[in-house]
């Protein structure tokens, strides 16, 4: 729900309309999607006034507290967050479990133990253990244990791009 004030703040409520979470964030992940899933592993990823991130849970706790410049919302058991101008990954707890470094920031969420990462001029693939994968100019999602991958040929331009499947080994299935 959106607060009637001019400032837009966000609140939670559940089907019977009792409240979840009060308005007073400047943010919840997930509500301006087409697709929205706003809890995810059980915790709502929200934003306070001051613009710095956090999770509560479905009660309405705050679980994880609002000291990050950026996150994403949790999938398989971790998120995506940046403290102090660098990435990296944290468990439901809060506690850090890795580090992205070398400039690299999150692109969203994990799937099939797979996320998306960008240093700007690359993608990558990186595992739920940190270790990069794969690198390559452009990269979709895991959905179902496959990726969709793509490439050009001479003109490089969209009307020269081919698309075909990659499975999580990073084994092309589909040419």
């Amino acid at each position: 729900v959106e607060s009637k004030s001019k400032d837009y703040h966000y609140g939670l409520i559940d089907t019977k309309g009792n409240l979840i979470l009060p308005c007073i964030y400047k943010g919840i992940s997930g509500l301006h999607t087409s697709n929205p899933q706003i809890i995810r592993d059980g915790l709502i990823a929200i934003e306070n006034e001051e613009r710095y991130h956090g999770f509560a849970d479905i009660n309405g706790n705050i679980v994880i507290p609002c000291e990050y410049e950026d996150a994403h919302p949790f999938s398989e058991g971790l998120a995506a967050v940046k403290k102090n101008g660098q990435w990296g990954v944290i468990d439901k707890q809060g506690n850090p479990v890795w580090m992205l470094g070398d400039g690299w920031r999150a692109c969203g969420s994990f799937h099939d133990g797979i996320m998306v990462i960008t240093n700007g001029a690359r993608n990558a693939y990186v595992n739920n253990q940190g270790t990069i994968l794969k690198k390559s100019s452009n990269l979709h999602s895991f959905n179902n244990g496959y990726a969709l991958t793509e490439t050009y040929k001479e003109l490089q331009d969209w009307r020269s791009y081919r698309y075909g499947f990659i499975d999580t080994a990073m084994n092309e299935i589909i040419p």
